[in-house]
């Protein structure tokens, strides 16, 4: 029984540290919105082609890249709105969506990655939409103290990460693999 109850407690710890290895973490900055900022060294990729693989990135992760792209300046900056679907876990089993805002900027052989606008959205509709500081935050603007809350932080960085993942890879792979269909 004690083997027990230890092997439970190691697997509960490797757990939370694995929750909070998180490459990006978002933060409350002073208007109490969440954002996440993620600034990267790519070496030896030119603006050009840091944006042109921003924009293949985009293609391939979103269904309609017309309505995604909000703005753009070549080589320099792209604006993202996007949802990911099911990511937030919610009560009694029911996923939320996540909506967000990124905005990627582009300098020599450096990226910046901008999240921001994160939004809950309901399982019905895009119009049941809640901000995520909301989750964090009681009306007076104190922290909420139930884990709940922060559950749904948690689950949101970690998407915001598996973006950022996703993207870094689609920038740093030289090597395109085409399918041979």
């Amino acid at each position: 029984m004690k083997n027990l109850i230890r092997l439970i407690l190691i697997i509960e710890f490797l757990s939370l540290n694995n929750l909070n290895s998180q490459e990006i973490i978002s933060e409350l900055n002073e208007s109490n919105k969440l954002e996440a900022v993620k600034i990267t060294e790519i070496q030896d990729k030119t603006e050009q082609e840091i944006y042109k693989a921003v924009l293949d990135w985009t293609s391939y992760t979103f269904r309609n890249t017309e309505s995604v792209i909000q703005a753009q300046v070549e080589n320099e900056m792209i604006r993202l709105n996007g949802i990911s679907s099911g990511v937030l876990d919610g009560p009694m089993g029911f996923n939320y969506g996540l909506g967000y805002t990124i905005q990627i900027e582009i300098k020599p052989n450096k990226l910046r990655f901008r999240v921001y606008d994160l939004n809950m959205i309901g399982v019905d509709a895009a119009r049941t939409k809640t901000p995520m500081e909301l989750t964090l935050l009681k009306r007076n603007g104190k922290k909420r103290s139930s884990t709940n809350f922060e559950k749904y932080k948690i689950d949101s960085d970690n998407e915001i990460n598996r973006i950022y993942k996703s993207l870094y890879e689609s920038i740093t792979n030289d090597k395109k693999e085409k399918s041979d269909w």
